[in-house]
């Protein structure tokens, strides 16, 4: 088995696989049983909300802030009331630096999801680590095979957090504990367009052979052809040169767009850089209103302006809520295009 891997993981990153993969393998994590109490204290400045899993051995501290989107965290063994792990979350994702300790108080690893990176801080690492590892360099190596090593480095960000695993046992985020030994790995990327601006638009799914399946935001390109030939206020100034305003009062979207390829049979698409900026507001039905947006799309790559287009997106109210759908783009309705939205498999 050992040798099969070894091989079947180089032949990926050396063969730099062309053919769409096949399979598909759905993420779902377990509910959390309710909490046995919740004590809640208010300060000046946040909500805490201590809660107590006697079964599960744990009880957890959550300290909101008011002011920001962030929560400090701390997990105390029940039976102990020595401290098990803290961290933080920021939009309910987890943040920094996480620390894990074990029941006499020694530090036995720490998580940083920032660099996603792991450190065992004693001889016993976690099941499974090594092939976490292995899956993880396969996938780092399959994204360089098709943006370039510079690209990669200066343009492509893990997300540890929206990365999973699924075993026989169950399934997780990727430093989670696995209870069995995974067989599917599921990786999200997000392209930095530059430092205020990123975008998770790249996931694929990995089996423990390094087999690629389910694939969205792949682009081929030769080595080191990768690279943004505008940057953030360029492309404003694009916009504004093909009629939009974009002013400090503008409120308009701007954002990475990844294409997917016309042929089922593909995997590799393309981006386009996209500035959508709000013209109007007008209602649509009893419920719901629709923002119209004036945009332009650029390609990033060469700078040029694809097209100017416009955008819609439709806000949904209800009687305690509301829903606001994705910007979309408005395009022509002809015959064929009603035809294929109800008869996708018919060919024109």
């Amino acid at each position: 088995m050992r040798i099969y891997l070894a091989v079947a993981l180089s032949l990926l990153v050396a063969g730099c696989i062309k053919k769409k993969p096949q399979g598909h393998i759905t993420y779902e994590p377990l509910p959390e049983p309710p909490p046995q109490e919740i004590i809640i204290v208010k300060t000046d400045s946040s909500r805490i909300e201590t809660k107590c899993f006697e079964y599960l051995n744990s009880t957890r501290e959550f300290n909101r802030l008011d002011s920001i989107d962030r929560t400090y965290f701390r997990d105390y063994y029940f039976d102990t009331n020595t401290l098990n792990r803290v961290g933080a979350f920021e939009e309910g994702d987890y943040a920094g630096l996480w620390k894990y300790y074990n029941k006499k108080g020694d530090l036995i690893k720490e998580i940083n999801y920032e660099t996603g990176e792991k450190i065992i801080c004693g001889n016993t690492p976690d099941p499974y680590d090594n092939d976490f590892l292995k899956i993880k360099a396969t996938a780092d190596s399959v994204l360089v095979c098709y943006f370039g090593s510079a690209f990669f480095h200066d343009h492509i960000q893990w997300n540890a957090n929206q990365s999973h695993f699924i075993s026989d046992n169950g399934s997780g985020t990727w430093f989670d504990v696995s209870q069995g030994r995974p067989f599917s790995f599921m990786l999200n990327y997000s392209i930095l367009f530059d430092k205020q601006h990123t975008y998770a638009t790249i996931q694929f799914t990995l089996d423990r052979f390094g087999r690629l399946s389910d694939i969205t935001g792949f682009k081929s390109c030769e080595p080191d052809e990768c690279r943004f030939a505008l940057n953030f206020f360029q492309a404003l100034a694009l916009g504004r040169n093909n009629g939009l305003t974009l002013s400090r009062s503008s409120k308009y979207f701007f954002f990475l767009s990844w294409i997917k390829p016309s042929e089922k049979t593909e995997f590799l698409g393309d981006y386009e850089l996209i500035i959508a900026e709000l013209k109007d507001i007008v209602k649509g039905g009893p419920n719901e209103s629709i923002e119209n947006y004036d945009a332009v799309v650029i390609n990033p790559w060469t700078g040029a302006l694809i097209r100017t287009s416009e955008f819609q997106r439709f806000r949904y109210t209800h009687r305690f809520s509301s829903s606001l759908s994705a910007l979309l783009e408005k395009k022509p309705v002809t015959r064929a295009s009603l035809l294929s939205e109800f008869f996708p498999t018919r060919p024109f």
